[in-house]
């Protein structure tokens, strides 16, 4: 694994040699995040932090992080050294310009290779260097220092090496830091320039766990932030963590002084997650319609499923978004062409820890449904047929489509091993104008079932079993409508489309959907939009039923949600416009993906 070329080369060549080719790097001395890397894993997709100050804010501004920030530098402080000579796997090394090397520091092991010459003067432009090992630091003086070699090789007259340019870092937060408080020492961190990092939702891992998410990501460190200490003297502690064999090589505690950050809430908050803040933002390479979530495998992991045009693309839903099912090819489910997905969801139907794929498309204005599993990497058409389905509970039910657009008759069960309804089973009673995916069953321990839906008048609504309607929200929800056309036979009395309403997800005993808050106007202007969403629960309490804003300031544009274990991720649409769209016949706006934490609280 380590026999690959580098060369060193003058200034004035390095950006003619540049223009022609990518020199790859040992994959713990990263130079760059950009440098081609020999690695075959699957590509993340990008994602973002937004940053509360810019770097320029930064450089007038006291660094209270400034211990940790230093602890994590001296680490990584450029060194090159000569190999003078090895026993077993103890090597004596020479600094150059009498430098002094720190106990737990890592460098790269380089043997010189063929020198690159000129193709006409055949001067040499470029020595060629090998990469064949990594030594670790056990003992250090002035301009010397003791190695052990950790992997690879080594001789006397190598080279070993830190790297100048800049190191893969996985930057791991703590469930327990604050927000802010974090974002405030990722940005210093970034702004020193020596490390390009990923990073990854705040969580609870243990360090192996860590360890591997970082190896996930090709990077030679992780930087773990944590909270210690009281309310009354908050402290931050970094633990530096080499990825490949998760040792702990620095500790460093910082005194955290309020005034000196530009974005800590005070008091006890410090030491409490800010739900309305987004863990993360990913920038979704193609236009995401619809989104679900399941184990798709099998594996205890929660697949991320977003619907682009005829195509389910499945993402892993760890520490970054990448392509799920550790296939070397993606695993897609592909439609046919011109299939319009309107619904998509998971169950597990069969019971045997996997979730099955539940999809509802359009085809022209008919609606087709089909339930998908699994299978050796590849998936499997379960069942077919006319109309809409959906999961509720452990039943899949089934709703009539009109052939000319839209919903028909009320939902049933549906026997889908057998193909055929089990008519013994009871329909779902609705009221005129509800549809399958406009209820979610309302649980709570010895009550009788109950649905919530929105009402005519987009209020959200509880109904008795028998479609009675038990409670309205005093405010209207004013769900966002996608809408589809109907096919219409001229100088007939129809309607020219159809609706479907904003999710509505019902996990244990709450019920959980969007509010949109219309832009204030003297009238009423249809189709106008929302200047505002939020993130809402319904819960059934003694009092009778609450509703709680869970998470507010969402992006007005979102479009749809799923939760995945304690993380929300809402989808949206970004208004960044991606012009290749216009050529590949899709949307020229592109999505965006923000995960949220919900902390498990019951509300």
């Amino acid at each position: 694994m380590f026999r690959k070329m580098h060369y060193w080369l003058p200034c004035s060549c390095l950006a003619l040699i540049l223009m022609f080719s990518a020199v790859p790097a040992y994959a713990g001395f990263i130079d760059d995040l950009a440098a081609e890397h020999p690695s075959k894993k699957k590509k993340a997709l990008p994602f973002e932090r937004v940053a509360v100050t810019s770097s320029l804010d930064r450089e007038a501004l006291v660094n209270p992080f400034a211990p940790a920030l230093d602890k994590a530098l001296e680490y990584f402080t450029p060194l090159v050294g000569n190999v003078l000579s090895v026993q077993g796997d103890v090597i004596e090394v020479s600094l150059e310009e009498g430098n002094t090397a720190l106990e737990g520091m890592r460098m790269g092991l380089f043997r010189k290779g063929e020198p690159f010459l000129h193709p006409v003067t055949k001067q040499v432009i470029v020595q060629g260097e090998i990469s064949i090992g990594v030594a670790e630091v056990t003992a250090a003086g002035l301009g010397t220092a003791t190695l052990r070699l950790i992997e690879g090789e080594v001789a006397a007259g190598d080279v070993a090496r830190i790297t100048s340019g800049r190191i893969r870092a996985l930057f791991y937060q703590h469930e327990s830091v604050d927000w802010d408080a974090a974002e405030e020492y990722f940005f210093w961190l970034k702004d020193s320039g020596r490390f390009a990092i990923a990073e990854t939702p705040p969580g609870n891992a243990s360090a192996e766990e860590i360890a591997e998410i970082a190896r996930g990501w090709d990077t030679t460190v992780a930087v773990v932030i944590r909270s210690v200490g009281t309310p009354a003297e908050p402290r931050l502690q970094q633990t530096l963590m080499w990825v490949n064999d998760s040792k702990v090589f620095a500790i460093e505690e910082t005194l955290i002084k309020a005034e000196e950050l530009t974005t800590l809430k005070l008091g006890k908050e410090y030491f409490a997650p800010d739900r309305n803040k987004p863990t993360i933002v990913f920038k979704v390479p193609f236009t995401a319609t619809l989104i679900a979530s399941g184990d798709i495998d099998g594996n205890g992991e929660q697949e991320i499923l977003l619907a682009d045009g005829s195509t389910i693309h499945f993402m892993s839903s760890g520490a970054s978004l990448v392509p799920a099912f550790e296939s070397r090819d993606e695993v897609v489910l592909k439609g046919k062409i011109g299939q319009v997905p309107v619904w998509i969801e998971t169950a597990d139907l069969d019971h045997d820890g996997a979730d099955e794929v539940l999809l509802t498309a359009l085809r022209g204005s008919l609606a087709m449904s089909f339930i998908y599993d699994l299978r050796d990497g590849k998936f499997t058409e379960l069942w077919a047929g006319q109309g809409f389905i959906r999961a509720i509970g452990k039943t899949v039910y089934i709703q009539p489509a009109d052939p000319s657009g839209g919903f028909l008759g009320s939902p049933s069960p549906l026997d889908w091993q057998g193909g055929a309804l089990a008519g013994a089973l009871k329909h779902i009673p609705l009221p005129d104008g509800m549809n399958i995916y406009n209820l979610a069953i309302l649980k709570e321990k010895g009550q009788p079932i109950r649905f919530a839906t929105f009402n005519s008048k987009g209020h959200l609504a509880i109904l008795s079993d028998s479609g009675q309607e038990l409670w309205a929200s005093q405010d209207p929800y004013s769900p966002f409508n996608r809408r589809y056309s109907r096919e219409t036979i001229a100088e007939m009395d129809e309607e020219e489309s159809w609706d479907l309403n904003d999710r509505l997800l019902g996990i244990g005993e709450g019920i959980y959907t969007f509010r949109r808050i219309s832009h204030k106007t003297n009238v009423t202007v249809k189709g106008l939009g929302h200047s505002k969403t939020l993130f809402v629960g319904i819960f059934p309490s003694s009092e009778g039923i609450r509703e709680n804003i869970l998470i507010k300031d969402m992006r007005a544009s979102s479009i749809d949600f799923t939760i995945a274990g304690n993380k929300l991720y809402v989808l949206a649409e970004s208004f960044i416009p991606n012009p290749m769209n216009i050529f590949r016949g899709k949307k020229i706006f592109s999505s965006k993906l923000t995960v949220y934490l919900l902390g498990g609280e019951k509300q």
